[in-house]
């Protein structure tokens, strides 16, 4: 029987996705809280849960690793280290266990994502997009492990780095949760901006396509297409079929994710219809009507339709 740790909230290792919508924030990062948002409100989000910044504590303590206080890159290695060398405490270990099972149903474990979701995480003065580790099609035997390593990207140098840039200080403690999605097995993926980067007080939305999963759109690692639409009416107004050369992959065969060759016949394949474009649209207009303010969306389509796996404020758009 799955029993949850505390009786509230800051004292649970784990979290669901309805627990997540109530949590403090601190508890369970912005982009967590994001996607409870969007299950509540009836958009389609990969079953997941939240492993709590309650969770990272207790794994600190546990294993005697201390906090690093300043951004001494010695020590900021040091604790990288640690974190990723020391077992999971058995109760926490224990308690994501019984989580990752709840998301199988009557199947086993299912393979899944491990993305960070840090409390000042996908803000709109600091999204910190890129500055933590994302673990993709994780087998349930290196769940743990990739826990452990999520964790300790909370302390890269990079976005240490990024924190001082932005004044933000690292504090006394990590208030750095980490979600844990079912995995999705796209065939296709990108982003969506509610409003034209380039025209963001304008009437359209934008979209970046590639084939297979995001990784390759939100990485840069290709020339994706393109595709705008009328805010209006979520109409195809303009369309471009980027040279895709590459494209990241995710599959039940393998763990993991990989880059790929395209083959030539697809490279200049449309990797989305006018109507998949938008229905695309529609969630994001939906999703900005939600939340109240411009939306920088990460989905997916898979054979079952379109997934929603990550919204946050737009940067410098108009609200």
């Amino acid at each position: 029987m799955f029993v949850w740790r505390g009786s509230s909230s800051v004292n649970k290792f784990v979290l669901d996705q309805a627990e997540a919508l109530g949590a403090p924030l601190e508890q369970v990062g912005g982009k967590a809280a994001s996607l409870a948002r969007l299950v509540a409100a009836g958009f389609p989000v990969p079953a997941f849960f939240v492993v709590t910044s309650t969770a990272f504590e207790n794994h600190l303590a546990g294993n005697g690793i201390s906090w690093p206080s300043g951004d001494d890159p010695a020590r900021l290695a040091e604790a990288q280290e640690s974190i990723c060398a020391s077992a999971v405490p058995e109760p926490v270990a224990e308690t994501i266990r019984a989580a990752h099972n709840a998301l199988a149903g009557a199947g086993p474990p299912p393979a899944v994502a491990v993305r960070s979701s840090g409390a000042t995480e996908d803000s709109g003065p600091a999204s910190f997009a890129g500055q933590f580790a994302s673990e993709l099609n994780v087998p349930a035997h290196d769940l743990q492990a990739a826990i452990r390593r999520c964790w300790a990207s909370s302390l890269s140098a990079g976005s240490v780095a990024y924190r001082s840039r932005r004044g933000i200080p690292l504090g006394s403690a990590p208030n750095f949760a980490l979600l844990v999605q079912r995995q999705l097995f796209a065939v296709s993926a990108g982003v969506l901006f509610t409003r034209h980067p380039l025209d963001q007080e304008g009437d359209v939305a934008y979209i970046e396509a590639n084939f297979g999963t995001g990784e390759s759109v939100v990485a840069g690692m290709v020339t994706p297409d393109s595709y705008t639409l009328l805010r209006r009416d979520n109409r195809l107004v303009e369309s471009s079929v980027g040279s895709k050369k590459r494209m990241t992959v995710a599959s039940e065969d393998a763990p993991g994710s990989r880059v790929v060759e395209t083959g030539q016949d697809r490279r200049r394949e449309p990797v989305l219809t006018a109507d998949q474009a938008g229905s695309i649209g529609v969630l994001g207009a939906g999703i900005e009507d939600l939340m109240g303010e411009p939306q920088d969306i990460e989905w997916a389509y898979d054979t079952a339709g379109p997934w929603i796996l990550q919204s946050r404020p737009q940067t410098g758009a108009a609200k």
